[in-house]
Order: structure tokens, then sequence, then C-alpha cells
């Protein structure tokens, strides 16, 4: 009998502090999306949402708007900045416009904000050609799925010729910007693609590369430019850690309680 209280003691303390643990750290506002990947031909428009969720007691006052965008996203002045009731929750819609009529990658962050908190959901926008010559699709590799500050980011990229089956020979441009749309690495290589080709690509990011956000893009320039991103993030602890401080954090409770 001994042993079966010894045993509801730590099962009755795991659940209290793993409560406690989740109450402490519920946020007062959710978005259903963390973040916004979109692609849009040139000249182009499309609209998207995001749902948003107020999961406080009490009333709360949002605003919405664009960190970076400028002339290429949007939202209607009606939706910026709204009121939502305890548990009540709202689609707002946001406007992408390609303003510019460039193949390019475009970045920056919708902020929400409210007296509570603020969250920055990263959007990376993809403006292609509307008959590019070049399908570019990219993916990280394995082993460099985590990126670490003066590390390494790998891509596996294939290239398909959509127009010609003769060989070609083609400029790539392989580049890593951050969401102050500044280019950090900039890589260019000549290859010859008869169809189609397949490449590893590992480049090494600069020692003073801060923690944040980042896109990978590949371009090819050949009749006109044909480009793909890849977004990812930069931290010091790397995301396969099976023991986290937040781990720690748990455990610690429970031995205090």
């Amino acid at each position: 009998s001994l042993i079966i209280a010894i045993v509801a003691i730590v099962i009755l303390v795991a659940v209290v502090g793993y409560g406690l643990v989740n109450s402490l750290s519920k946020e007062s506002f959710k978005a259903n999306t963390i973040l916004l990947k979109l692609n849009m031909i040139t000249e182009g428009e499309l609209t998207t949402d995001v749902k948003i969720t107020n999961q406080q007691n009490t009333e709360q006052i949002f605003n919405i708007y664009f960190s970076g965008l400028e002339g290429i996203a949007s939202i209607n002045n009606t939706q910026s900045q709204f009121n939502l009731d305890a548990g009540d929750w709202k689609n707002v819609k946001i406007y992408f416009k390609d303003s510019k009529n460039e193949v390019n990658v475009y970045v920056g962050y919708l902020v929400i904000e409210t007296y509570e908190m603020t969250k920055k959901i990263p959007v990376v926008l993809t403006v292609e050609d509307v008959n590019p010559f070049f399908a570019v699709i990219q993916k990280p590799l394995a082993n460099y799925a985590d990126v670490i500050p003066g590390g390494k980011v790998g891509m596996e990229i294939k290239l398909f010729d959509l127009k010609s089956e003769d060989s070609q020979n083609i400029d790539v441009n392989y580049a890593v910007k951050n969401f102050e749309d500044e280019v950090l690495v900039s890589e260019d290589e000549s290859l010859v693609v008869e169809k189609s080709v397949s490449i590893s690509k590992i480049v090494d990011t600069p020692d003073s590369m801060n923690e944040g956000d980042y896109v990978f893009i590949t371009s090819v320039n050949h009749n006109g430019k044909s480009i793909a991103s890849y977004f990812f993030e930069v931290s010091k602890e790397k995301k396969g850690d099976g023991f986290s401080l937040g781990n720690m954090e748990y455990f610690g409770l429970l031995i205090l309680v």
C-alpha cells in the first residue's frame, strides 16, 4: 500500500506540475499559422486568410500590420485593428500584389500586436516568371536541417529544363537573405544542363550571422530568370535535441514540489 501511495503521489505531482507549466506558458492569443510562404506570378495578385483567436478570458484589442513588404502586401483598413471578446476569433484577409513586375523573393513579417504580447509571423513571397525556362525545386540536405550561427546550410536542388531538349549553359546564383532584406551570402556557378540536373549545394554562413529567420534562394539566369526559395531558421539549439530547457524547467518544478 505504501508503494501504491507513492506512485499515486508522483502521478498527482506530475499532473499538477504539467498543468502549472501549461498555464504559465499559454499565449494570450494564437494564429493558425507560424509561416506564410506563398508563390505568385509577375504582375499577379493573391489573397490569403490568417485566423486569430483570443485565448484570454477578457476582451483584447488587436493591431495587425506588416514589417517589410512595402508596396507588396497590405491589409484592409477595417481589419488592421479590431476587438475580440474572450474566446472569439477572426479571419484577417491579407492581400499581395506584384507592383514591381520583377522575378524576386520578398520577405517580411506579419505583426500581430495586443497589450499582452506581440507575435511576428515570417512571410516569404516568391514572385515567378509567368512562363519560366526552368523549374527549380530545392529541399534541405538531411545533415544540414539545423543551422547554427556561423554554420553551414545545405540544399538538394533540382533543375528541370521546361523548353528545350538540348544542352544549355546556364548561370546559377545561390543566396542567403535575412528578413531585413540583406543578402548575406551570394555564390555564382555555371552549369551545363541537359533536360535536368540535381545539385547538392552547401554554403558557409557568416560568423556574424545572428539567430533568426532567413531564406535560401536559388535563381537561374537563362532566357529570363527562374527562382525558388526555402525558409529556414538559425538557432544555437538544434531542433532535434531531445532534452530542452523547457523539459529541464518542468522536471525541476517536479523536484521542487
